[in-house]
């Protein structure tokens, strides 16, 4: 597999998906969800990224993020790292949790962003896991405080 580059800039809100390798469906558990949590919460009180925006799929995670004191490609080798790490810990397996690679798009105006919201919001609602937003317990709907400002 090739090396991809991530154009980065700075001051920058992101739009970012990545996915369970094989899709596996490692976000059923509450256990391995509440490991997400924690990451992004110690992302966000050290300083290193403000997160607006998330939801935690069984198979995959959307975020909206804006580097502060880590470059981008940082806060998502903690996330998929320590995730890695710490939820393999739980499993009692080896090897890698994540595709290699995760997609990011910049955001470019206000109605881009509303847009990223919504879709971040709805996605459990449009896959039948909840009815509504804030009934899912591993999204930005349901855990309002632990989102900032973007």
């Amino acid at each position: 597999m090739g090396n991809f580059s991530h154009v980065i800039l700075d001051n920058q809100i992101y739009f970012i998906t990545t996915t369970t390798r094989e899709r596996d469906k490692v976000f059923t558990s509450d256990e391995n969800s509440r490991v997400m949590l924690k990451i992004f919460e110690e992302i966000r009180e050290s300083g290193a990224a403000k997160i607006s925006a998330f939801v935690i799929m069984p198979d995959h995670l959307h975020l909206v993020v804006k580097p502060e004191k880590k470059s981008l490609d940082k806060i998502m080798q903690k996330i998929k790292g320590k995730s890695s790490r710490l939820i393999n810990q739980l499993r009692n397996r080896n090897g890698g949790l994540w595709q290699r690679e995760y997609f990011e798009r910049a955001i470019r105006d206000e109605k881009d962003l509303e847009e990223k919201y919504q879709y971040i919001v709805y996605n459990p609602v449009k896959e039948g896991l909840a009815e509504r937003p804030e009934e899912y317990p591993y999204s930005s709907a349901a855990l309002k405080e632990m989102v900032d400002e973007p």
